[in-house]
């Protein structure tokens, strides 16, 4: 197994106050920025998707850019989209199997749409898929809730004793 994180669609404009989804987005980054940092200790890929949307999130734009709170660095991997799928029409499946990559785990917004339709792409595409407990953000609880019922999950601690295991630490 060979695994990548996927950090979808944390942007700056979707941290703006008065934003629905604030409070659940600073929840999950915790969670986001701890399985990057397992990622990166394991030396596997970190793939950043962001979402264009015009006229607000275009790159170049500040609103477009990951929010600050997110560990991301410039070297990983980017992934620009325009539909919720972060596969459709991108170059996402073929950096993925550039890297040998055959699982992905997938955080981030807004787990309804982009996650949801990002975990049902890698499946269509041959790869394994998780989504992360507690990593993902929504405007609405009970859309988390059913996001996490629908979709293969794994918990911080079993994605980290289970790669632990798999890499050897």
């Amino acid at each position: 197994m060979k695994p990548a994180l996927l950090v979808v669609d944390l942007q700056n404009e979707f941290f703006e106050e008065g934003s629905p989804a604030l409070g659940s987005l600073r929840s999950a980054v915790e969670y986001v920025n701890a399985a990057i940092g397992l990622f990166r200790k394991l030396e596997a890929p970190v793939i950043v998707v962001r979402d264009v949307d015009d006229p607000g999130r275009l790159p170049g734009n500040t609103r477009f850019e990951v929010h600050p709170s997110v560990e991301v660095r410039p070297e990983d991997a980017h992934v620009d989209k325009l539909h919720c799928n972060a596969f459709w029409k991108t170059d996402l499946e073929e950096k993925l199997r550039a890297s040998g990559v055959d699982f992905v785990v997938i955080t981030g917004f807004c787990a309804e749409y982009c996650v949801l339709g990002t975990f049902r792409g890698a499946q269509e595409r041959g790869f394994a898929a998780a989504v992360l407990r507690n990593a993902l953000a929504s405007p609405r609880q009970d859309h988390l809730e059913m996001v996490e019922r629908i979709c293969d999950v794994i918990s911080y601690g079993a994605l980290a004793a289970v790669l632990g295991q798999h890499e050897g630490c």
